[in-house]
């Protein structure tokens, strides 16, 4: 697989119980975030659980790149029924447009 040239280990950072956005932890006292929230707070709570599932995705997405792509590689030069062969076209799809491939 091709690097992957995103931020790893990122997971939601909340801020008084409200999902602000996601981040890193680089230190104890300090926390690198990106922002993704509606302008206002009745905007967020309309989309609080789309918001909040979108930042836990968001944050799993180098790990989830990296399990694929492990999997991938662990049974290429398998012989595998035909019908595996979509999944694993789609699986591939999936890596190159995470890597912009």
């Amino acid at each position: 697989m091709e690097d992957f040239k995103g931020t790893n280990n990122l997971m939601p950072i909340y801020v008084q119980g409200i999902c602000i956005g996601v981040g890193t932890k680089e230190e104890v006292s300090f926390i690198t975030c990106n922002s993704i929230l509606p302008d206002t707070d009745e905007e967020y709570e309309e989309e609080k659980e789309v918001i909040e599932a979108n930042m836990k995705l968001y944050a799993a997405a180098p790990d989830l790149l990296q399990a694929l792509d492990d999997l991938l590689d662990e049974l290429s030069g398998q012989s595998l029924e035909s019908s595996t062969n979509m999944y694993l076209t789609n699986a591939k799809k999936a890596i190159n447009k995470a890597l912009g491939l």
